[in-house]
Order: C-alpha cells, then structure tokens, then sequence
C-alpha cells in the first residue's frame, strides 16, 4: 500500500509540475502579445497626434487669403546675387 500512495504521489507531482510548466508557457505568450498590443497602440496614439498637427498646419494655411498666396516677392524666385 505504501508503494502505491508513494507511486501516486510521484505521479500526482509530475503531472503538477507539467501543468504548471504549461501554465507558464501560456502566460509567457500571452505576455507576447500583451507587449505587442501595446506597442502596436502606441503606433496608433502618434498616428492620432501626426493627423491632428496636420490638421492644425493645414488649418493655419488655409486661412491665408487666396490674393497672399498669389502676390509672391520677386526675392523668393530668384537667387540673390552674391
């Protein structure tokens, strides 16, 4: 009888030990993708902020009347003389 409870228990300890190691594969890959989510989110949050300063550049721009953005000082078409 002793032999089998000490069987059992050796078992039992194996098979804890596997499903534990198991655990911690799967919680190492779920880490994985964890950091990868937030990376990828990261991403996305300085997409947003490129596309709103966009935005306000475009906007500042667009204010300028159509008669400024015509009338360009001969100095920025030709080359200074030097």
């Amino acid at each position: 009888m002793t032999k089998l409870a000490l069987s059992a228990a050796v078992f039992a300890l194996i098979a804890v030990t596997g499903w534990g190691w198991l655990q911690y594969k799967d919680v190492a890959a779920l880490e994985a993708k964890l950091l990868a989510a937030q990376v990828a989110l990261a991403g996305c949050g300085a997409t947003v902020t490129n596309i709103n300063e966009d935005r306000k550049s475009d906007e500042q721009i667009d204010t300028i009347p159509d008669a400024d953005l015509r009338d360009v000082p001969d100095h920025w078409m030709r080359l200074s003389p030097q």
